[in-house]
């Protein structure tokens, strides 16, 4: 019996063809051997990268690099004040002012406030942020840090430099005859405020700190300014709110400005924080409209740290003084 021929259809027949392959369903392959070679070719780029990073970080050098930023000049010592010289225990020596009491006959005993000045000039620069604490009964110390004004050459500064030299300055204020002992309060400005924290908690017989427009991590205003690789390229030792939880029962006042664009008013409610849960007596004052460079313009800031200062050192209280000398203005760098 004959049977009917069958057709065999190819199993292709052309793009619209029965089992025809569908281009927007293909997928290449990636041969084991091509993942390696590029492994191979990218791996040392990015343990490079690494390594750059981490040796940036913890050298310090960029650190070194944005957060200083002194000037060498040559200033005259203002009226009223007394040329000083400090040698800290490494053997630098470090030039300041010593500003008596606006009413005080030389060589008379008062209390006294170590200035820790911001990261840019000199001395010359911040006697402004402190000056107006003469008129409020007590003696003012202003230094400049190495590398700074007239203080020895350095030309790689780190913040373990710079608490030495804080350290020292207060040592030397407490060894002066006509500085009462007892009373003495330490105030530090922007990148200041850490090393006055810093001199705080390491010397017992500091009776008080404030910090005007003060960052409270290193790592953490520089992530301010460059998100996410700040913290990668600052490293986060001798944090001031680690030394803001060190305090013990020494009061502790933050002013800040609500304006800040340099150090952002965020810090200033770490380091309240931060003293609060250590049982510091804190107070945080923020004054409505204050940039980080005129923040010491404002009234309210001059009469709240020398009201701090008067009533904790038993200074007299003295009339509300402007700012004696203009700060001059300094340039936006991640802190001042």
């Amino acid at each position: 019996m004959h049977e009917p021929s069958r057709t065999t259809q190819p199993s292709n027949v052309g793009a619209a063809g029965v089992g025809a392959p569908d281009p927007s369903k293909s997928v290449h392959k990636v041969r084991p051997q091509s993942l390696a070679r590029y492994a191979q070719r990218v791996w040392p780029r990015v343990a490079a990268a690494l390594v750059l990073v981490f040796t940036l970080r913890w050298s310090g050098l960029v650190e070194s690099l944005v957060f200083y930023v002194p000037s060498r000049n040559n200033d005259p010592t203002p009226p009223g004040a007394e040329e000083v010289w400090i040698t800290t225990p490494d053997g630098v020596k470090l030039h300041g002012w010593f500003v008596r009491a606006a009413d005080a006959a030389p060589g008379e005993k008062r209390p006294a406030v170590l200035h820790c000045h911001g990261n840019a000039g000199n001395i010359a620069d911040h006697l402004g942020f402190s000056q107006f604490l003469t008129q409020r009964g007590m003696h003012v110390l202003i230094f400049d840090y190495r590398g700074y004004g007239e203080s020895d050459e350095d030309h790689y500064l780190t913040r373990a430099k710079l608490r030495v030299d804080s350290l020292a300055a207060f040592d030397y204020l407490a060894s002066r005859p006509d500085v009462d002992a007892t009373n003495i309060g330490v105030y530090g400005v922007s990148l200041g405020g850490g090393f006055a924290l810093r001199v705080a908690a390491e010397r017992p017989n500091a009776k008080c700190v404030c910090t005007l427009a003060g960052f409270s991590s290193w790592p953490g205003v520089a992530s301010d300014h460059v998100p996410v690789l700040g913290r990668w390229l600052i490293a986060g030792s001798l944090e001031p709110r680690e030394a803001a939880e060190k305090l013990g029962d020494r009061a502790y006042l933050v002013v800040h400005g609500t304006r800040d664009g340099i150090v952002p008013p965020r810090h200033a409610g770490v380091l309240e924080a931060a003293a609060k849960a250590a049982g510091t007596p804190v107070a945080k004052i923020m004054i409505d409209g204050a940039a980080h460079n005129d923040i010491i313009e404002f009234e309210a800031t001059r009469r709240a740290i020398g009201d701090f200062f008067a009533s904790r050192l038993g200074a007299g209280s003295g009339a509300l003084a402007p700012a004696l000398t203009t700060p001059s203005p300094v340039a936006a760098h991640p802190s001042r």
